[in-house]
């Protein structure tokens, strides 16, 4: 990214902010008061405690992870930028605790890239057990998701499995971003360098098209799953591929982010937004460990054990 790419970044989300102060405030203290007035709320504070968490845990998550990201392009400041994702991965794991009602191939498109881009592998077990097994689902996050467990277990019934389900998703009738996704997944899998360098790069330059719900002017040119794919490459195999995979050049692709994290040899940034002494549990909230994300059978298809899932948490924050 240049000047220009990150003046436009500045300025599409003052756009945004402009029309939705609620949702896109221009800074933590902005955030941290129109969260402090829903805590006041009388049905909140008369609420069961398990329940506060809960609703916390979803405020938080659908809170300000544009305005961090924001923030750090004004400043220009990558150290900021890599704290930003690291807040923003561990509320979108956190916050899983609503039902989907489907398996987790889910989470190759909601979970998984945001923890790839913060450098939290360690995390990625957590998300996808090795016991789960593959997805059945037939969604383009699932076979993102299988492809990624054959990477991070090399597990050759996973990897045949995997690819043999994507190769079919290819065939049919999905965005072009999503297959340029699934076409990089499957790179790594195999190995292959070369088409991994030139479909994500073609992500990219799809992902500035990307009409999917909740897409603006200011996410489409930071495309942090990019920078999810980036560092899966690298990480993968013991770094086995990291000589061959090159930066993309996209506008879209913050080149600087990605120097900084190698210079800093890919470590997770840190918890840096603290909550007044009144709103502890949102401190609470952002320093529990996550538990794992387990499968239960619904007697026709195995789904997210939500239950379990916000029951563990809550234990955890209590």
């Amino acid at each position: 990214m240049d000047n220009n790419d990150y003046k436009t970044l500045i300025t599409e989300y003052e756009k945004l902010n402009i029309e939705r102060p609620d949702l896109y405030p221009l800074s933590f203290d902005e955030y941290t008061e129109q969260l402090k007035n829903s805590f006041s709320k009388p049905n909140y504070l008369s609420a069961p405690k398990e329940k506060q968490i809960k609703v916390a845990i979803l405020w938080m998550r659908d809170g300000c992870s544009l305005m961090k990201y924001y923030n750090a392009f004004k400043a220009q400041d990558m150290f900021a930028l890599n704290n930003a994702l690291f807040e923003t991965a561990h509320m979108i794991q956190i916050g899983n605790i609503s039902s989907t009602g489907t398996d987790h191939g889910i989470y190759g498109m909601k979970i998984t890239p945001y923890l790839l881009a913060a450098n939290m592998m360690d995390r990625i077990k957590l998300v996808l057990p090795e016991e789960n097994g593959l997805g059945n689902y037939s969604f383009c996050g699932t076979h993102i998701a299988n492809l990624l467990m054959a990477v991070i277990y090399k597990d050759f019934e996973f990897k045949g499995q995997a690819l043999e389900l994507s190769e079919k998703e290819l065939s049919k009738k999905i965005p072009e971003y999503a297959k340029c996704w699934i076409r990089c997944m499957r790179a790594v899998v195999l190995k292959n360098c070369d088409m991994f360098n030139e479909q994500l790069a073609a992500f990219c330059k799809a992902y500035m098209n990307c009409k999917e719900f909740g897409m603006n002017g200011f996410n489409r040119r930071f495309c942090v799953e990019a920078h999810g794919l980036y560092n899966l490459a690298i990480w993968a195999y013991e770094g086995e591929l990291k000589g061959h995979i090159e930066i993309p050049s996209a506008n879209n692709f913050c080149q600087e982010l990605a120097l900084f994290q190698e210079q800093n040899h890919y470590s997770t940034g840190g918890i840096v937004h603290i909550y007044p002494e009144s709103m502890d549990i949102c401190n609470k909230i952002m320093r529990c460990e996550p538990p794992n994300m387990f499968l239960k059978d619904d007697g026709k298809k195995r789904i997210i054990d939500v239950e379990r899932f916000a029951q563990d948490v809550v234990i955890e924050i209590e």
